[in-house]
């Protein structure tokens, strides 16, 4: 008997909110009722204003989506204590689909001072779009970066950051021989800074951010600058001088 491989098969879920709460794991605020799975597309396109609650990990798949249309009311999508979102290489999260009067808001639940444990990842590859991000207590937001570079969050209007939030960058894997500047997110206004600033693999001798990089005619992002290492730039300092000695003897 030929044997055959299983392999899962992604569905589309959309958003009716037909559960008992508003969370995204609630299998009845889906059509048809299940709970998603990194192997689905994620839709939710209410006509009025709707609420979506996330309290654990879920991975926007590569090669899935997650997007988002407002409607006459907001799209507001909640990080409660313990979620995590990540967007992988790959996959795409937009909420800016939406040509109604409503904004999609990506945001929290629950502001109080014991608010925590809050994340979203990104990785290199992935797509972010929303109209506004607005972080609050112990939320930490992750740019994970491949040896190229790393993904940028577009933000249509708002960008804020507050309290005792965090802006992290993991170059680990990020390979740099030049100085090159990372956009990290793309925005139209912004309010305030991160309150911590860390980046991994780099010491802070070895880059700078800026809050208000100028993009060109006015677009404004945040921007981490990187530069080599001093010992790169002796390397490449070696191979032109070497360059310059080959041309001479050949002339």
């Amino acid at each position: 008997m030929a044997s055959m491989a299983l392999t899962a098969q992604a569905a589309t879920l959309t958003w009716d909110n037909g559960g008992a709460d508003d969370s995204l794991s609630t299998a009845g605020n889906w059509n048809p009722d299940q709970a998603p799975t990194s192997s689905d597309d994620l839709v939710i396109g209410l006509t009025g204003s709707s609420n979506t609650d996330l309290n654990s990990a879920y991975t926007v798949a590569d090669g899935r989506s997650f997007s988002g249309t407002a409607g006459t009311g907001n799209l507001v999508f909640r990080m409660e204590d313990g979620g995590h979102l990540t967007v992988a290489d790959g996959g795409t999260l937009d909420f800016t689909l939406g040509s109604g009067s409503g904004i999609s808001v990506f945001t929290e639940r629950g502001t109080t001072a014991a608010s925590s444990g809050r994340k979203v990842t990104l990785e290199d590859g992935a797509t972010f779009k929303v109209d506004r991000f607005l972080t609050h207590n112990d939320w930490t937001t992750e740019f994970v970066a491949s040896a190229t570079g790393v993904a940028t969050m577009e933000v249509t209007d708002l960008l804020r950051f507050r309290n005792s939030d965090t802006l992290l960058v993991d170059l680990n894997s990020y390979v740099n021989d030049i100085e090159r500047t990372l956009i990290l997110f793309d925005y139209a206004s912004l309010i305030d800074e991160a309150a911590t600033f860390t980046v991994l693999g780099y010491t802070s001798e070895q880059y700078t951010l800026n809050y208000a990089y100028d993009q060109g005619e006015g677009d404004l992002a945040v921007a981490l600058t990187i530069v080599p290492e001093p010992g790169t730039f002796a390397l490449l300092g070696g191979l032109l001088a070497l360059s310059y000695v080959m041309v001479r003897r050949r002339a």
